[in-house]
C-alpha cells in the first residue's frame, strides 16, 4: 500500500503497509574453516506497517528448511540497525 499522510495532534507523518518475502544465509564457526555443516538459512515472508517516528514494525514467519521449525519475529527497528548491534 502507497504511503498516506497522518496527521496527529498537529504533527504530520507517513504510514503505510508493506509485503516481503526473502532468504536469509550465513555461516556460524568460531575455529577452522567453514563448512556446509555451519551453514544455517531461512526463508520468510512478512508485513511491515510503516508509522512515524518508529519507521517499521515488522511482522515476519520464517522456516528452517533443514530442520523443518517455524518462528514467527516482530521487530520495531530496521534489520540493518538490528544486525549493526549485533555484531558490536
Amino acid at each position: 500500500m502507497h504511503r498516506r499522510s497522518l496527521r496527529v495532534l498537529g504533527v504530520q507523518g507517513f504510514w503505510g503497509l508493506d509485503w516481503c518475502a526473502g532468504y536469509d544465509g550465513a555461516w556460524l564457526w568460531d575455529k577452522g574453516t567453514p563448512d556446509w555443516s555451519n551453514y544455517r538459512d531461512a526463508l520468510y515472508v512478512g508485513l511491515h506497517l510503516l508509522v512515524p517516528a518508529i519507521e517499521r514494525i515488522r511482522f515476519e514467519v520464517g522456516a528452517d528448511p533443514r530442520t523443518r521449525t517455524w518462528a514467527f519475529t516482530i521487530g520495531l527497528f530496521e534489520k540493518a540497525t538490528t544486525q549493526r548491534w549485533r555484531s558490536r
